[in-house]
């Protein structure tokens, strides 16, 4: 069943038409991933979705009883709103709840009917059983544990005196203490440090409720989502599976594009070749060829997706000296921030920084590049040096200047690898058209922002490139792209980023914040250091066991514990659903081979994700049915 039906969906900004004629429908307990480039309309479309923005056409259908979250790419709060309160808005459901389970009790306290009472009091069993089952008594502790997953600041602060990454770490843990039944999330990882995407990725394989997420993390892709819809070109595709199986449908499309556009060139030119060789078209039959051939002449090539045309070119080869920092110390408030860190950047190396949110990643870098002083220490360059940086909040970015002058203040030309280039020609490049060329800064969306701010980069010509969060906001393709000019940069890099693919794509070591506050050199990209870190701990347990005295090593027997009434209930009626459940894979698997579901995209995708959660159901019954057979044995063995 659907919780989400939208039908004839148009939309448009003025000169910016968005997509027009849009069919979308998301069933319960799917999770979908929307993909698209940067301004294709995937942020606006989530919002209408979620019923936040009207289309100009078309219209959103939600089931009464569907409670929907919304997440926005940059949320904001009522000003003087702590972070607690902002929490706790995610839980007006259960709040909302436990007053009705109040008005009700005391309702019941008075003289009422008999009948009434025994409705009353049904009433009042369900929402006590309800309350109990969400641990909504007391929501501080679903609070305090919500905040501690996110690394939030004090509860008692307020929101507005918040970093970015913060305001929207709040806001995410707002629409996770909700648990809707359809959750909207637009670029959930931004700001995120790696420790956190990995919670927040356990977390929404297991919800329960419907998702579509916007994001451009493609280990977030692949592990979470059973189907992604893809928009161009103002349509929607979908495709069914993850991140790889998109990537796999769209090679063979590709393919499939690619010899449909040769056979028809080939079949062109033969026909050609027939009216080269003087036929006289008189007869009927000739006449429709000709016809033929016009038509066939006028026909369109696939269209096929423009990427964005990076090129990192130094204009100056490195010297032997590039970057030397030395024992740099920094403190904010007598808070230690970056505590003796030195390093000397060798010609070609790609250096990759993590670490969690506030620890100091963007602090060490402004140091590197000389926007801020250490408070001992001292950063050397070399001669030849010269440094490009990207800055996370884009405040390089004039909001009110246009993209035009953006670019290069003044003058219609820009210098690219010693080419004189017209900056129409060159903003096309960054998949600016003609039409966005006048448009403020402040009108582009995340992604283009960050586009713009990779073009004025490119111009720099500088052979160390320093970089603070660059994919955040950029679409898949010119993730791609961006990747591949930094693995061919011949000039040196340093990186922080929360994207584990790109480290691993792009970094070749790292340096990390530990929790100790100092920084440690780790040779190797992300997933090697995550085998590292996961053998050190099991060294450190190793070695934890081993000093232990040899009376404490022995295996200690579980404690035994007996089943309660609900659970005995439970066990006697398992078999009968984990009967039911396989019937439903079955089932499940015999509606994939259907002609008609089998031609349909969006009717084969979700048959897989039918199949995939009946599967799961399955799974779950059979686990669910051994932890309750252990605990039957346990209580035998106190009997």
């Amino acid at each position: 069943m659907y919780v989400l039906k939208a039908e004839n969906i148009s939309h448009d900004y003025g000169v910016r038409p968005l997509f027009e004629g849009l069919e979308f429908k998301l069933d319960e307990s799917e999770k979908v991933g929307l993909v698209g480039a940067n301004g294709s309309g995937k942020s606006t479309l989530a919002k209408i979705l979620a019923g936040l923005e009207r289309p100009l056409e078309g219209e959103v259908n939600l089931p009464r009883a569907a409670v929907s979250a919304y997440l926005a790419q940059e949320p904001s709060f009522v000003p003087g709103t702590t972070i607690c309160e902002a929490l706790e808005e995610g839980l007006a459901g259960l709040t909302e709840l436990k007053t009705r389970y109040e008005e009700v009790t005391h309702r019941l306290e008075g003289g009422l009917p008999p009948a009434e009472r025994n409705a009353l009091a049904a009433t009042q069993q369900r929402l006590h059983e309800m309350l109990t089952t969400a641990g909504a008594w007391d929501i501080r502790p679903l609070i305090a544990e919500m905040a501690t997953r996110l690394r939030l600041p004090e509860l008692g602060e307020l929101v507005d005196n918040q970093s970015g990454g913060t305001v929207k770490r709040v806001a995410l843990g707002r629409v996770l203490l909700a648990e809707p039944k359809l959750l909207f999330l637009d670029e959930p990882t931004n700001h995120l440090d790696t420790a956190t995407i990995d919670w927040l990725e356990n977390r929404l394989k297991s919800f329960r409720g419907a998702l579509l997420m916007i994001t451009h993390d493609r280990y977030f892709l692949e592990a979470v989502v059973g189907r992604i819809v893809e928009i161009s070109c103002g349509r929607l595709k979908s495709y069914p599976g993850n991140y790889s199986s998109f990537l796999s449908a769209k090679q063979k499309e590709r393919e499939l594009a690619s010899k449909a556009d040769e056979k028809r060139a080939k079949l062109l030119a033969k026909e050609i070749e027939w009216l080269k060789a003087g036929v006289k078209a008189r007869t009927h039959k000739n006449k429709a060829r000709v016809e033929r051939i016009s038509k066939l002449s006028r026909v369109r090539g696939t269209k096929k997706d423009k990427p964005v045309e990076l090129l990192f070119d130094p204009e100056k080869r490195l010297g032997r000296t590039i970057l030397k920092a030395h024992r740099l110390h920094k403190s904010f408030d007598s808070r230690e921030v970056v505590r003796d860190f030195s390093l000397e950047l060798l010609g070609g190396e790609r250096i990759g920084i993590i670490g969690p949110n506030g620890c100091g990643k963007t602090t060490l870098i402004r140091m590197l590049v000389g926007l801020l002083e250490p408070d001992s220490g001292h950063v050397h360059e070399g001669v030849n040096t010269r440094i490009a940086y990207f800055d996370q909040n884009r405040e390089q970015l004039d909001p009110a200047e246009t993209v035009w002058d953006t670019v290069v203040p003044g003058g219609d030309h820009v210098l690219v690898s010693s080419k004189r280039l017209h900056k129409k020609a060159f903003l096309e490049s960054f998949l600016f058209p003609p039409a966005m060329h006048r448009f403020r800064v402040e009108l582009l969306s995340g992604g283009e922002r960050n586009r713009l701010l990779l073009a004025r980069m490119m111009l720099a010509g500088a052979n160390v490139l320093v970089l603070d969060e660059p994919t955040n906001d950029l679409d898949l393709q010119t993730l791609e792209v961006l990747e591949e000019q930094l693995r061919q940069f011949t000039g040196s890099l340093i990186m922080v980023t929360h994207d584990r693919y790109f480290l691993d794509r792009v970094c070749e070591e790292l340096y990390t914040f530990e929790p100790d506050g100092s920084i440690r050199h780790c040779p190797g990209n992300y997933s090697f250091y995550c085998q590292r870190k996961q053998a050190e701990r099991e060294s450190e347990r190793e070695q934890r066991e081993s000093e232990r005295p040899p009376e404490q090593q022995q295996d200690q027997p579980p404690k035994k514990q007996a089943l309660h009434y609900l659970e005995k209930k439970e066990l006697d009626t398992i078999e009968e659903r984990i009967l039911e459940a396989e019937q439903e894979v079955e089932a499940a698997h015999g509606a994939m081979s259907d002609k008609k579901i089998a031609a349909d995209s969006h009717a084969l995708g979700q048959a897989y994700e039918r199949v995939g959660e009946a599967e799961r159901k399955v799974e779950q019954l059979y686990t669910r049915w051994d932890e309750l057979e252990r605990k039957r044995a346990g209580e035998e063995g106190i009997r």
